[in-house]
């Protein structure tokens, strides 16, 4: 299944990258701000007052790293990225990071850090089926949710829309939050309240949350 589908995001992005360059438009967004605007929501609901490691799964060349250095938040970057171009113009911008061209469904061997994050990567189904298009986002965020020890955030195109594109793939928030709740947790925070059409989903590793809520009085809350 993984390898697929990885070929043909391979060839879109790669396309798509060798014709806008290291833009927003070369990774399918229509501009910096509402780029941007994504980064924030991803991180809204995660603890970044501190140092922190994350983890951005189809890094692209960078983007999200660029933005927390512009916000001067302190962090250990990882990217994982399929398109050889942009792994090289990544690594050209950033050698300082850890920047890595995977397929995370196939490595077995993942570095673990304390955020997930996923921008985009969903979004661009092309001519796949949705139902094996849907079980491949599922698998990678399970993937990613392991080798993720506090948190992860995901962004959806949703299904509460006002036009359709056939190569683009819209997700009901209700379902993903059920998929969310039944396979990670129940800690889950739905984002729809910005204008985009698309949703942003945080799911909370349950010892993570014990620790945050380290008190006796909601001990039986996380079954003890």
């Amino acid at each position: 299944m993984s390898g697929s589908f990885t070929n043909e995001q391979i060839e879109a992005y790669r396309k798509n990258f060798l014709e806008h360059g290291d833009t927003p438009r070369g990774v399918f967004w229509n501009n910096q701000d509402t780029q941007y605007l994504r980064f924030e929501r991803l991180l809204k609901n995660l603890d970044i007052t501190t140092p922190f490691s994350i983890h951005d799964i189809g890094c692209a060349t960078c983007s999200l790293h660029e933005y927390l250095l512009n916000k001067k938040i302190k962090h250990d970057y990882h990217g994982t990225e399929i398109v050889p171009e942009m792994v090289t113009m990544a690594k050209k911008k950033y050698p300082e990071i850890t920047v890595k061209e995977r397929d995370i469904l196939k490595d077995t061997v993942i570095e673990t850090c304390d955020y997930g994050i996923v921008s985009g990567t969903f979004n661009l189904k092309g001519d796949s089926n949705e139902k094996e298009w849907e079980n491949y986002v599922f698998a990678l965020m399970k993937k990613l949710f392991t080798v993720s020890s506090k948190a992860v955030a995901f962004n959806f195109l949703t299904t509460y829309k006002t036009f359709t594109d056939p190569t683009l793939a819209y997700f009901n928030p209700q379902e993903v939050f059920d998929f969310c709740m039944k396979n990670f947790s129940r800690f889950v925070i739905i984002d729809h309240a910005y204008p985009l059409y698309e949703f942003t989903i945080t799911v909370y590793k349950q010892d993570y949350m014990e620790q945050m809520y380290n008190n006796p009085l909601y001990g039986k809350y996380f079954g003890k």
